[in-house]
């Protein structure tokens, strides 16, 4: 059923004139359905006349043609989207009585659902009108007829859209400012909102700059909202703002650009021409300017969303965040992903407070101590008031349990309750069972009280609801989830209590993805066929599942065989020794299968067969001990076997021994990753096919690698010794590898001899090989003209770096966990100044101590840009020589700075260029010394009180020295 009011929130007005057109024949249609039409066709007729004429204004007016050339364009437009709102809500008020005499209905013992209710309900409808409300019939019409006025007012706008098409040629395609002065008419059923938003602006507490974001689509009012407000505060002060600004984002097209943004802040606020063009000099003329001021900003229509707004808008707000507290952001726009794009950028800023207005939703956001018992009334007061309610959201460290005033929203679609934090939270009030057109409900919490079977009773009179999103021990206790029946996800946990076992999916034909657990909890295998799995067609991913041992679970699974248009299936926990027929023969639109934990099986499926399978993963089979040629399958007309697996995982097969391979057909033509992991004494591959890229092998007995992998990109070997020592004894690794990670294994010779050739590879890492004592010398690195990242942690017995200098391209560095490299002897007098030593390109270097930047080659490294010393090391000192040097060093972070006692005196000559300064742990910091003027980063954790105290923002003493850093952190 189409909803005008949401499609409204989400389109333009030109697309809109759809919505008015459905919502019309809706409205007659209900009229018929209820036989209440007569005296209704002239208006009917008048409507089918206008709307025509409506579409043509509107599309001038989402085009920009006559946006702003016309006051009474505004009220008409402002009429017909009241008008269109009642209708809706008219309508809505009718299906919702509607469908509560279908929930007394189904409630009737002697109603059994059958597949004729719907006819049976519709003939109780048109026989017991009364029982639907006279007040709900008459408001319809009455709602009908303000539409009909409301479009018998197109014919003057529709001669002004003829006169301009006439005189320009066409439409306007550019947009027009969104000036903040408000035309004299008067702006209906806005209160709510604008009540809401001045509250917002006259509460003291928070940071000192929040903001406050108005979503919603062309045509729902935000602009108008917005200069209701801006005309609240700038000509009726009803609040005290020293500065209020207006900025119409829009008419910038493409990405913001900050500094034509704060010169259009800078000339509202001074009245005065601004040519400056240097972003730095804007930036530090707004800052003077709002950092003595409580101010208003307003930006209107801000649409453009992605990295780089994101980093305009950085720029923008940057100096806006020296504002006075009380300080405030309003901003209008489009799409909630740029609200959040804002939110996210304040949070940089250090200013957190953030609010989201959708019109025709209410988002409320708690933060900090559980809200006093006035936030709670007035709450409450708000639900109220907002009868036509259709999204509600809270989210919050401490909420309170919903008031039974919650009940009253009949219009409602979408609830939803998250507590971030893991204290206990009260479930829903009883009267949500009334919410007839409610579709998505979810309430997330770690602890949930107050959960009482006659509030859960209640929630199969959710007859609309398609989601269902609440905590496992929640949803397990739900009863009659058979009656929900627009479900369309569904986790059930399988009981042998009445209304809580598998025969409540017997009713459930809209169900798309399916969760049962416990099948071993099932009465007997016929008891599955009263799910009746096989009837539902829109059924796309189904998950069956055991949780211990049972004596009829092949009989159970060959019950529950779904509808051939399944999609993902996922078994686990199934006992018997092998599977029914259907999951080879009857699935053919299967496009993943998951197998785990099928303890007995001691064979497999001919899956081959499944012609659109592309994802396969088979686990803990522990009788498995043979991959038989028959788990190809045999396709009529001799066709591939898997012709569309993709990716293939194989894990904890314990006593698998064999996998045999086919000839004469082709297998895996497009398979393009595979994972053998935990098969100890599987020492055999199949040839593998041409497609495969990426290769996992893993605690397995693999003595060769496949053939068939000469174009393989990536390679994973973990626990896997014999393997690689016969692979680089014969062929080596294939020359098309760009990524090598070996793990838990390898010495000095076989990890040379494996890296001979790799002339592609750009990444290699090394974990847990305690047998490496070196890397390769020169000879080998030299021949890696591609490599440019190394990875080398936990490799304990590591003392040399070989001939890492030869990496001509290697441009990060990680090394962590190699003790023994660190504690070597460092060289006791200078090097001969005639030696070359060679000069790396390394501009990411992430070390665990700082010694290692005294080993060669690194201590010659001098392009470096992020230096990262990680959080397992304690410096006492920086390398004052090494930073002398590394000139080009951009970023530095200490992972755990409790041994340093400062930085170095002379530092901002050290480092001219540095942007980022992070040090966490920092307890010993007594002062800082001159920074670098580039310096637009500082962080700084775990600070002493004194220090702390020192740098706090613009009380402390020392505050001043971090004035021009752009994002300041002292923790």
């Amino acid at each position: 059923m189409a909803e005008a009011v949401v499609i409204l929130a989400f389109v333009g007005k030109a697309v809109a004139s759809s919505v008015i057109t459905n919502l019309v024949n809706r409205a007659f249609t209900k009229f018929d359905e209820l036989r209440k039409s007569e005296g209704m066709k002239a208006t009917k007729e008048k409507l089918d006349q206008n709307l025509p004429r409506i579409a043509a204004v509107l599309l001038a007016v989402d085009r920009g043609q006559i946006m702003d050339r016309n006051g009474a364009l505004d009220k008409w437009l402002w009429q017909l989207r009241d008008a269109v709102e009642e209708a809706e809500d008219a309508i809505d008020q009718l299906d919702y009585y509607q469908l509560k005499e279908k929930v007394k209905y189904q409630a009737d013992p002697h109603n059994a659902c059958t597949t004729s209710i719907k006819k049976k309900m519709t003939k109780l409808i048109k026989k017991h009108v009364p029982c639907i409300g006279d007040d709900s019939l008459g408001r319809l019409k009455k709602a009908v007829e303000g539409l009909n006025n409301a479009a018998a007012g197109v014919g003057p706008f529709l001669q002004l859209v003829n006169t301009l098409g006439n005189s320009s040629g066409g439409m306007n395609q550019t947009c027009a400012d969104t000036g903040a002065m408000l035309t004299e008419v008067k702006v209906f059923g806005r209160d709510m909102e604008k009540d809401l938003i001045l509250k917002w602006l006259s509460n003291p507490d928070g940071p000192e700059v929040s903001t406050f974001s108005i979503v919603g689509m062309g045509g729902l009012g935000k602009t108008t909202l917005a200069r209701l407000i801006y005309n609240e505060i700038a000509e009726k002060k009803v609040l005290e703002f020293s500065l209020v600004v207006w900025v119409s984002v829009s008419d910038i097209f493409g990405t913001p650009d900050a500094k034509v943004i704060i010169r259009m802040i800078l000339q509202d606020i001074t009245q005065l021409s601004y040519d400056l063009n240097n972003l730095n000099t804007l930036q530090t003329s707004l800052k003077k300017k709002v950092e003595t001021e409580k101010f208003l900003i307003i930006f209107d229509d801000v649409w453009q969303d992605g990295p780089e707004t994101e980093n305009q808008w950085k720029q923008i707000l940057a100096p806006l965040k020296f504002g006075q507290k009380g300080s405030k952001i309003l901003l209008t726009t489009r799409m909630e992903v740029v609200a959040n794009m804002m939110a996210k950028v304040m949070e940089g800023t250090g200013q957190k407070n953030n609010h989201l207005l959708h019109l025709q939703s209410l988002f409320i956001e708690f933060e900090g101590e559980k809200p006093e018992l006035a936030d709670v009334k007035e709450f409450e007061k708000s639900l109220k008031k907002l009868k036509t309610l259709r999204l509600l959201r809270l989210t919050g460290d401490n909420l309170f349990e919903l008031p039974k005033v919650v009940g009253d929203l009949i219009h409602l679609r979408y609830i939803s309750v998250r507590q971030t934090s893991e204290k206990e939270l009260s479930w829903l009030p009883k009267s949500i069972s009334s919410l007839y057109h409610l579709k998505i409900m979810g309430f997330l919490a770690v602890s949930v009280n107050g959960v009482t079977n006659d509030k859960l009773y209640g929630i199969g009179n959710l007859i609309s609801l398609q989601y269902l999103d609440v905590p496992s021990s929640v949803m397990e206790m739900i009863p009659r989830i058979g009656k929900l029946t627009s479900l369309q996800k569904l986790e059930l946990f399988n009981s042998q209590e009445q209304g809580r076992n598998i025969s409540e999916l017997g009713s459930l034909n809209s169900i798309s993805e399916l969760q049962i657990n416990s099948l071993e909890k099932l009465n007997d295998s016929e008891e599955a066929n009263k799910a009746k799995i096989k009837e539902k067609e829109r059924l796309r991913v189904l998950s069956l599942n055991w949780s211990s041992e049972c004596s009829n679970s092949k009989m159970t699974l060959e019950n529950l065989e779904p509808h051939n248009s399944i999609q993902k299936l996922h078994i686990s926990g199934y006992r018997d020794v092998s599977f029914p027929k259907w999951i080879s023969n009857s699935i053919p639109n299967l496009t993943s299968l998951e197998l785990r934990d099928c303890a007995r099986c001691n064979t497999l499926p001919p899956l081959g067969k499944l012609l659109s399978l592309k994802y396969l993963f088979l686990s803990n089979f522990h009788e498995l001990e043979l991959i038989p040629a028959a788990f190809y399958g045999r396709i009529l007309g001799g066709g591939d076997a898997f012709p569309s697996l993709k990716d293939l995982r194989i894990s904890s097969m314990n006593i698998l021994r064999k996998w045999e391979d086919i000839e004469g057909r082709r297998k895996f033509p497009r398979l393009e990753k595979l994972l053998i992991e935990g098969c100890p004494q599987l020492t055999t591959l199949p040839t593998l096919p041409v497609s495969i890229s990426n290769l996992e092998i893993k605690n397995s007995g693999l003595q060769t690698l496949p053939m068939g992998i000469e174009s393989l990109k990536r390679l994973r070997l973990v626990g896997c010794q014999m393997l690689l020592f016969n692979q680089t004894q014969h062929n080596g690794l294939p020359s098309s590898l760009k990524e090598l990670i070996i793990q838990g294994f390898c010495d000095d010779t076989s990890l040379a001899s494996s890296l001979r050739n790799l002339v592609s590879l750009t990444r290699l890492e090394l974990a847990s090989c305690s047998n490496i004592t070196s890397l390769p010398q020169e000879d080998v690195f030299s021949k890696l003209v591609s490599l440019c990242e190394i990875s080398i942690q936990k490799c304990k017995n590591l003392s040399s770096l070989g001939g890492l200098g030869a990496l001509t391209s290697l441009k990060v560095l990680r090394l962590s966990g190699c003790s023994n490299l660190v504690t070597i002897p460092l060289p006791q007098s200078p090097s001969d100044p005639d030696s070359e030593e060679p000069n790396l390109e390394i501009q990411q270097l992430h070390i665990d101590h700082i010694s290692l930047l005294l080993q060669k080659p690194l201590k010659s490294v001098c392009q470096v840009k992020k230096l990262h010393i990680l959080d397992n090391h304690q410096p006492e000192s920086l390398p004052k020589q090494w930073l002398e040097d590394c000139t080009s060093l951009e970023e530095i972070e200490i992972g755990n700075a409790g041994a340093l006692k400062g930085l170095p005196s002379n530092f901002d000559e050290l480092l001219p260029g540095l942007k980022k300064l992070v040090m966490h742990q920092a307890n010993l910091f007594e002062s800082l010394p001159n920074l670098p003027p580039s310096l637009s980063d500082l962080v700084i954790t775990g600070c002493n009180e004194t220090f702390e105290q020192k740098y706090k923002k613009d009380t402390g003493s020392n505050w001043y020295e971090l004035a021009d850093v752009t994002t300041v952190i002292i923790l």
